[in-house]
């Protein structure tokens, strides 16, 4: 089963496809009950935590990053700014004080990480990068929340279809790139 298991896991990796733990533990359990089906006499098996570790081991796999940038703020900059958004802060009631920001969701982006073998280089394939941007807001004390701003890139998106936006938990608009702008 275990051999089964990784033919099928290298099959992916050659297509580059990414594997997650929980994909691997599941395609497991789904051959072992082939195997049970075919007649095989198999002890009981789940496809534990601990299995997969050990399983990962002996066939020498390991969770790795596909893509990756990061950027820090320079450090020197955090503690001055730090103190002036609190004597900022000191001039307002804690109620008036609020906090708005937005996000990014790219909701068909697949994953950044993959299981593979330790000489899979993991290569990458050309993201989606079809987004919505969520802007949301609420005071200090988050007794008060405002209605969260959903950006999308359609003005009326087929999935919206005979659905009264005033009627969603989101205010909902449009603009040709789902960015916020100015409006």
């Amino acid at each position: 089963m275990e051999e089964a298991l990784y033919k099928w896991f290298q099959s992916l990796r050659t297509q580059n496809i990414p594997v997650s733990q929980d994909v691997l533990r599941e395609k497991a359990v789904i051959f072992y009950n082939k195997a049970r089906e075919n007649g095989a006499q198999l002890p009981k098996f789940e496809a534990s935590k601990g299995w997969l570790e050990k399983f990962q081991k002996r066939y020498n796999i390991s969770s790795k990053i596909i893509t990756g940038e990061s950027e820090s703020v320079p450090l020197e900059h955090v503690e001055s700014g730090r103190k002036k958004l609190q004597e900022l802060i000191a001039l307002f009631d804690i109620e008036n004080v609020y906090n708005a920001d937005e996000t990014g969701l790219f909701f068909r982006l697949g994953p950044n990480r993959t299981l593979a073998t330790k000489s899979d280089r993991a290569k990458g394939t050309k993201k989606d990068k079809e987004r919505v941007t969520v802007l949301l807001c609420c005071n200090a004390t988050g007794t008060k929340k405002i209605k969260p701003l959903f950006i999308g890139k359609y003005q009326n998106p087929r999935c919206f279809k005979n659905i009264n936006t005033q009627t969603l938990p989101v205010r909902y608009t449009s603009n040709s790139k789902a960015w916020t702008t100015m409006e």
